[in-house]
């Protein structure tokens, strides 16, 4: 309601002036040989690639480590490939259940010849082994708390990696990931 002062010097109106605070950005367009990972929406050219600098930091800190632990070893390996995050405001972000808040984005799958997505973990040309590394890369970046990684592959969810949905077909040709919100500093 316009004129409602009720946070105030209250916990969000305090979070929202904290050092931490998140910022808004589109993701950049990476590279996939010196950052490790790319933005397929500007390939696509769509506009849900916004989020909060928490997010991206998440995204380019787990590119630089699997830059250094797989890809160095695999030149060949496709990089992250980053889809779907939220709109350019935020909000529903259509088909997406969550990715509102600038803190969801999709992994596509990579496949075998250095290249990813339009294919589900079934397919033979999927990169099983670079899956694991860019979910592992993701979980060990220390910027930020990973809430949930979905992704139905039953062999990285056996490993601990992902979690499997139950949800028919949807995370078969892509990974979800969530994070949390730091403390305010």
């Amino acid at each position: 309601m316009l004129g409602d002062h009720s946070d105030v010097n209250q916990a969000t109106h305090k979070f929202l002036e904290a050092a931490n605070a998140s910022r808004w950005h589109e993701m950049p367009n990476g590279s996939s040989r010196s950052e490790g990972f790319v933005n397929f929406d500007h390939q696509q050219g769509d506009n849900t690639d916004f989020g909060t600098d928490w997010m991206i930091d998440t995204i380019r800190e787990a590119g630089q480590l699997y830059l250094r632990d797989y890809i160095s070893f695999h030149p060949n390996a496709a990089p992250i490939a980053t889809n779907n995050l939220t709109n350019p405001r935020g909000g529903r972000t259509r088909p997406h259940k969550t990715h509102q808040t600038g803190l969801s984005c999709d992994i596509l799958l990579p496949k075998t010849n250095g290249t990813f997505g339009r294919i589900t973990f079934h397919d033979s040309r999927y990169d099983g082994d670079a899956m694991e590394a860019i979910l592992r890369a993701i979980k060990k970046q220390g910027k930020y708390k990973i809430k949930n990684i979905f992704f139905n592959d039953l062999v990285l969810v056996a490993k601990g990696l992902c979690q499997n949905l139950n949800d028919g077909s949807v995370h078969n040709n892509h990974a979800h990931i969530d994070i949390l919100p730091p403390k305010a500093d």
